[in-house]
Formats: C-alpha cells, structure tokens, sequence
C-alpha cells in the first residue's frame, strides 16, 4: 500500500495532504479484536503524521482498505466517493504520466481554503 499523492485540485478541495496509507497490521494484532485494532491502526498512523481526524478524514488501511469518517454521515459518504475517485484519477496520472508532480501548495491551499476555510465561499450546501 502506498500513499495516493496529491496530484489535482479535486484531491485538494477534500485535503490539503496525500491520502495516507497504514502498515498492514502485525499479526499479534490480528489475533486480538480485529476490528478494534484496525481502528487503533489507524489512530496511530494519524498520530505518525502529527494530523488529527478533522485533518485527515480518509486513510488507507494497508491489506484491508478505505476508511473514511467526518462530523456527519452525509460528509462521512461523501468523503468516501471522493477517495474512490481521487484514487482512480490518481492511477490514471501515474499510467500517463509517471513523472507527474505534486499539485503545488498555493493551489492545495486556495482549493482547500475555498471549500472548508473561515471564509469559504465555494460549492453547494445541503440545507436539508
């Protein structure tokens, strides 16, 4: 498993970070409560990258798969369309173009700001 690198703007408007990817999970670990420890997993990655679950609100678990949350359901599924899409563009970017660099700050930021900064002032709002 690798990290899915931030490459467009469509990855930015979600996060400012590549979409971090965990270690597989030890087998000790395993054969305790599985489902637990993925979750402990996954906690303790975040802490790695010194970055929160408001921060970061979708990882790869290595050998397992997507996981992502956020304050509500709604945000919660929308965050798991867009990691499905950010990957496929993202394996798309890597096959066309192996070299291709990361989106550069300034641009993260403008679409991340834009989105979910003190001053949003793009995208739908569901009002329902």
């Amino acid at each position: 498993c690798t990290d899915i690198p931030i490459f467009g703007t469509t990855h930015a408007d979600h996060m400012v970070h590549d979409i971090p990817c965990t270690p597989p999970l030890e087998s000790r670990y395993v054969r305790r409560n599985y489902e637990h420890e993925t979750g402990r997993q996954i906690v303790r990655h975040l802490v790695s990258l010194d970055a929160g679950p408001e921060e970061i609100e979708m990882i790869l678990v290595g050998c397992h798969g997507p996981f992502t949350w956020a304050s509500n359901i709604r945000k919660a599924l929308e965050n798991a369309v867009a990691l499905e899409e950010i990957a496929r563009m993202a394996y798309h970017t890597k096959m066309i173009r192996p070299d291709t660099e990361r989106l550069p700050e300034e641009l993260r930021q403008k679409h991340y700001q834009r989105k979910h900064g003190p001053d949003e002032y793009y995208g739908q709002k569901y009002s329902g």
